[in-house]
């Protein structure tokens, strides 16, 4: 989701261990064993000028790629894939995998040569917290991936493929609803990113 504020080092793609099958419920997802995962993010800039607060605000609210007054902005989808095998049991799932896509767009200042000292060191400041706040988006899609992981290896047989299709498709879907509730949350919460980042 945007925000107004950033840090931006480098976004390394945090990775999450799949949990192992539940004990009570290891003879119906044992199949469900094959699990992989795929994280895309791709980080875009804007470019930002101006040698004083005002000039970087004014050509922030100009140039960056949209009418809302945010300054970063970190999208994200969650997908999954599964095949599956049936026999006179049922059908129960043999792989899955999901694929996360996150993109995040960032301003970008390269300062004049003579610019002050004090101005590089805000620029900094409103920067490191504007990529943190960006970070906990990107955060929030990869325990969405997670947890769609855990849910289709927790997923019993089921009497038909169908059916098992319906179910894992059911959950997944859950999973990214409820993530896309904690986004908007967590944007209330950080006010987005203001509360923990100062304005250049």
């Amino acid at each position: 989701m945007r925000t107004n504020f950033p840090e931006m080092a480098s976004l390394v793609n945090s990775r999450f261990i799949p949990s192992l099958c539940l004990a009570i419920g290891l003879a119906f997802c044992a199949a469900f064993t094959a699990r992989a995962q795929m994280v895309q993010w791709t980080t875009n800039y804007y470019s930002v000028t101006g040698t004083d607060f005002r000039e970087i605000r004014r050509s922030i609210e100009t140039a960056r790629p949209w009418k809302d007054p945010f300054d970063g902005d970190t999208r994200w989808t969650v997908t999954w894939k599964f095949n599956f095998t049936e026999n006179a049991a049922g059908c129960s799932g043999s792989s899955f995998s999901t694929t996360t896509k996150i993109t995040t767009t960032m301003p970008r200042w390269t300062p004049p040569a003579d610019v002050l000292p004090e101005m590089k060191e805000l620029w900094t400041r409103y920067y490191t917290n504007l990529v943190a706040h960006e970070t906990g988006h990107a955060r929030l899609a990869l325990a969405a991936a997670a947890e769609i992981r855990q849910r289709l290896g927790e997923t019993a047989a089921q009497a038909n493929c169908d059916q098992l299709k319906r179910v894992i498709n059911e959950r997944a879907e859950k999973v990214v609803a409820d993530y896309r509730a904690r986004e908007k949350e967590y944007d209330r919460r950080t006010d987005h990113g203001r509360n923990s980042a100062g304005r250049p």
